[in-house]
Formats: C-alpha cells, sequence, structure tokens
C-alpha cells in the first residue's frame, strides 16, 4: 500500500513539474522572440515558441517564419529541449496517474 502512495505522489509532484517547466519555458522563450522581432504580433511569436521543438517544419508556414523558428532552436537550444521533454511528459503524467489511481482503487482498496 506505501508503494502505491509513493508512486501515486512521485506522479502527481512530477505532473507539476512538468507543466511549471511548460509555461516558464515558453513565457522566456516568448520574451526572447519578441525582443528580436518586436514588430512580430503576440499571437504570432506564440506560434514561433509553439513550432520551435518540432523536428520539421510545417508546410503551412512561410520561409521567415521557418527562419525564426530555426533562430529560436539554434541561440536556445536547452530551452527549446526542455519544452519538448515538458510537453512530452505533461501528457504521459496524466495517464499514468490514471492507471496508478485505478490500480490503486480497484486492486488495493485505497480509495
Amino acid at each position: 500500500m506505501i508503494v502505491f502512495w509513493i508512486v501515486f505522489g512521485v506522479a502527481g509532484f512530477g505532473l507539476a513539474l512538468a507543466l511549471q517547466m511548460r509555461v516558464l519555458v515558453a513565457k522566456v522563450l516568448r520574451f526572447s522572440v519578441a525582443a528580436k522581432y518586436p514588430k512580430l504580433h503576440h499571437n504570432d511569436v506564440r506560434a514561433v515558441v509553439r513550432a520551435s521543438p518540432q523536428s520539421e517544419a510545417p508546410a503551412v508556414f512561410s520561409a521567415e517564419f521557418n527562419d525564426m523558428r530555426d533562430w529560436v532552436r539554434d541561440q536556445h537550444p536547452a530551452a527549446v529541449g526542455h519544452l519538448a521533454r515538458a510537453r512530452r511528459w505533461s501528457v504521459i503524467l496524466p495517464l499514468v496517474i490514471l492507471v496508478v489511481a485505478a490500480v490503486g482503487r480497484f486492486k488495493l482498496g485505497a480509495f
């Protein structure tokens, strides 16, 4: 039973950290893009940051957009990697929490 609560707590804490990292890194990257390209609309800045972890640029974007995305990836490789990792874990950990909660409820009678 104690192992259940440890796994449940670690998964919840990991989810909180992933969401926090996702928000903070995206905010810092948005500030960086806005400082480099001051005439860019805030929705376009968000789109550049959103597309920066992708390995291939979507075909719907312009060459200027792809240049901005590549600039973010070249200037801030660690931050882009952290953003990609935070996105991945913020999708995986809710499923882990759901599975652990289901196991705890139906197999261990924890709730």
